[in-house]
């Protein structure tokens, strides 16, 4: 009967509280923001509903204030960089009660005997605010983005440590990846790590678009700047006569037409997860290393993005 009578208590106090938590994230994973956690327990827990509610209530703060924005219809360069100061404040306003969740969550994780239930509950709670704080540096990444490091770089080989890290993805979503890399390309003038981001980005989005599985084909080309099939807008923006050419081929659900324009807005995007910030980010590193992204894509049959660099003259 003790036994019974100390199990029941642990129930009501720690699982009860943490099975309402996983409710709530859920809730607002699925964009509902009205609802609260409850913040009358005189606990850690009620410490944690207080921090958490507080980030929401940034949260809500945001969407109201990206809402007005809009409604202004001011032109796009201002827009942008009046949102992105909005974003690089609400953000980091979102950080701080969400890093000290994490710690609370944390150490209550930690003490929790190895056979513990509880302990697949609690490594669920870490890993929803893993992705909300993926969310929150995505925001602070594209309202305060670091300047470039330029280093002559083998697109190859950036190319190379990017697939390695999407691979385990892909195989789990049964996407076989086809990389045709030409290491012997000319170099070109890049900041390997943003780079690499743009390129994860890209593939991750390729892999996302092929729920069944598909394929997603690699190339790099190079190509004289002049010649048959680069646009006339591709070659007013790169000054190279010689260019390195990446694209990225995909078997999936493709883009309608209607929203191609639109596929490189901040916010724009289809998907119910994610901050449709990912290939806004990725078209401005590009273009902030002298070259350009394109798009082209079909509903049932795939997309196609492909960017432009300029290549260094090694001769």
């Amino acid at each position: 009967l003790i036994g019974g009578g100390f199990l029941l208590v642990i129930g009501i106090l720690i699982d009860h509280p943490i099975k309402k938590m996983i409710q709530t994230i859920r809730k607002i994973e699925e964009g509902d923001l009205s609802i609260r956690m409850d913040e009358t327990q005189g606990d850690e827990f009620g410490l944690m509903a207080t921090s958490f509610n507080s980030m929401l209530e940034s949260l809500v703060s945001a969407k109201k204030q990206l809402e007005d924005y809009h409604v202004t219809q001011m032109q796009k360069a201002s827009r942008l960089a009046s949102l992105g100061e909005i974003i690089a404040g609400i953000a980091h306003e979102i950080k701080n009660p969400l890093a000290g969740i994490s710690c609370a969550v944390q150490v209550f994780h930690s003490e929790l005997e190895r056979n513990d239930s509880r302990r697949e509950v609690t490594a669920e709670i870490l890993d929803h605010i893993r992705r909300l704080d993926g969310i929150v540096k995505g925001l602070l990444n594209y309202a305060k983005p670091k300047p470039p490091q330029f280093l002559p770089c083998s697109v190859g080989d950036v190319l190379d440590k990017a697939i390695f890290f999407v691979y385990p993805e892909a195989k789990k979503q049964q996407v076989h990846i086809e990389a045709d890399l030409d290491h012997d390309m000319p170099p070109v003038m890049m900041d390997p790590d943003q780079m690499q981001q743009v390129f994860l980005n890209l593939m991750i989005n390729a892999v996302q678009a092929m729920p069944d599985g598909g394929i997603l084909k690699i190339t790099i080309n190079k190509t004289e700047k002049n010649r048959n099939g680069v646009s006339n807008a591709i070659k007013e923006i790169i000054s190279s006569k010689q260019l390195v050419i990446i694209e990225f081929s995909d078997t999936g659900t493709g883009v309608e037409r209607e929203n191609l324009q639109n596929i490189f807005d901040p916010f724009f995007t289809k998907k119910s997860k994610g901050t449709g910030l990912g290939l806004s980010i990725s078209q401005r590193i590009v273009q902030e290393h002298g070259g350009e992204i394109s798009v082209e894509s079909e509903v049932g049959k795939g997309s196609v993005f492909t960017i432009y660099f300029a290549a260094i003259n090694t001769q």
